[in-house]
């Protein structure tokens, strides 16, 4: 046994009591580290929407993008000496021309914004990740701390066996005394 032996029934009863106190003391961290484990699980279902969102927000920018480059593509199919020589005005050229420089502004600016929330999404999934390896460090503190209680509450009534075989052999040894 991992406890002292006891030599009479008080120190039984006193270790009876201590495992006890041991035991609700890991039951309450026990029921802490499971509220924790539950408050990681949403969190890491939080994270899981956010990246989801942000890889949307990602397919649409690629799409907007996508239309970009083919509007582009479209302005720059038009020669630049068709535009110049052509009926149009060169009011209508320089409209154009600012329709152009629109459109590789909004071409940036969306590759802008496609990287910083690749960068952000990034960003979540590192804080994913931790949050995940949290979890399973707490399940494993949580398995720990369970087994410790087993072994705990098995030791007490063990020491409630040994204390009962005392109080058993006690009474033998007073009926003996008794008779002679």
């Amino acid at each position: 046994l991992g406890f002292p032996i006891a030599s009479d029934h008080s120190n039984y009863a006193s270790e009876v009591k201590k495992l006890t106190l041991q035991i609700n003391t890991l039951k309450a961290k026990i029921k802490a580290r499971g509220l924790v484990i539950a408050q990681l699980k949403v969190n890491i279902a939080e994270k899981v929407n956010t990246i989801q969102s942000l890889s949307n927000k990602i397919d649409r920018e690629h799409k907007s993008l996508a239309q970009l480059l083919r509007n582009t593509n479209e302005f720059d199919e038009k020669n630049l000496i068709y535009l110049v020589l052509s009926d149009n005005s060169i009011s209508n050229f320089y409209s154009d021309l600012e329709s152009y420089a629109s459109i590789k502004q909004a071409i940036k600016d969306s590759v802008d914004i496609i990287n910083g929330v690749k960068t952000q999404t990034e960003i979540v999934k590192s804080d994913l990740e931790k949050k995940q390896n949290a979890e399973i460090d707490a399940k494993a503190e949580l398995e720990n701390a369970q087994k410790t209680v087993t072994k705990s509450e098995a030791d007490k009534s063990e020491i409630k066996l040994i204390g009962a075989d005392k109080k058993i052999q006690n009474c033998h040894n007073n009926i003996r005394y008794c008779r002679l």
